[in-house]
């Protein structure tokens, strides 16, 4: 297993990678003949963060998330 995905450095570069990406491989897939349809996440992602939250929060604390949720907070939105 490569242990690079693994780490925080790791994850950070997949999600760069996906980041970068993303567009390209939605436009490829269009032109393959798959729709596509555009949602406002951020609804989706509310409602779902104390389901998602509680049980990490109650297993390993919260220290980690807040770093987490402050980093993505600082991140403009594309």
């Amino acid at each position: 297993m490569d242990k690079t995905i693994t780490t925080p450095h790791g994850a950070v570069k997949m999600r760069q990678f996906s980041n970068d990406n993303s567009a390209r491989f939605l436009e490829e897939m269009k032109q393959k003949g798959v729709a596509i349809n555009e949602v406002d996440a951020s609804v989706f992602r509310e409602k779902m963060r104390p389901i998602v939250e509680k049980p990490y929060i109650e297993k390993n604390g919260d220290a980690w998330l807040k770093k987490i949720n402050a980093s993505l907070a600082e991140k403009p939105k594309k």
